[in-house]
C-alpha cells in the first residue's frame, strides 16, 4: 500500500483507537467483506447535502436499510443505520454544560460593568 500520510499520535476519531484507516475499496477483496454476514461493521463519516435536515437523511437511511434487508434477509434483516451529529458523537452532549458556562460567563461580565459603573459614579460624586 502506499501511506499517504501520517497522523499525529493523539488523533482518533469518536469510534476509538485504530492503528491504521484505508479506503474500504482496498478491503474488499478481505474474506470480512465479502461475506455480508461476516462484516466487522463500518463506520461513515458524511456531510449532509445543503438544505437536507437530519431527520430526512434517517428516513432515506431507514429505506435503503429496508431494500439491503429484503435484498439479503440472512445478514441484513435486523442491520440499522444510526445517524449522529458530527459534533455530538465528538463532544456528546454538552449544550446543558456550556449553557451553564455562558451564564456563568454573562453574570461575571454584569458584575465587572456593575463595579465600573460603581467607580465611575463614585469618583463622578467626588
Amino acid at each position: 500500500m502506499t501511506v499517504v500520510g501520517v497522523l499525529s499520535p493523539g488523533f482518533r476519531f469518536p469510534t476509538g483507537k485504530v492503528d491504521i484507516y484505508n479506503p474500504i475499496g482496498l478491503r474488499s477483496a478481505s474474506p470480512d467483506y465479502q461475506d455480508r454476514g461476516n462484516h466487522p461493521g463500518i463506520s461513515v463519516f458524511a456531510r449532509l447535502r445543503p438544505g437536507m435536515t437530519i431527520h430526512q437523511a434517517e428516513t432515506d437511511m431507514a429505506a435503503i436499510m429496508r431494500r439491503l434487508g429484503a435484498a439479503d434477509p440472512k445478514s441484513d434483516a435486523n442491520e440499522r443505520a444510526i445517524l449522529t451529529p458530527m459534533f455530538r458523537e465528538f463532544l456528546g452532549d454538552l449544550q446543558g454544560t456550556l449553557t451553564l458556562l455562558a451564564g456563568a460567563a454573562a453574570l461575571v461580565l454584569l458584575l465587572a460593568c456593575a463595579n465600573v459603573a460603581n467607580l465611575l459614579l463614585a469618583r463622578a460624586i467626588h
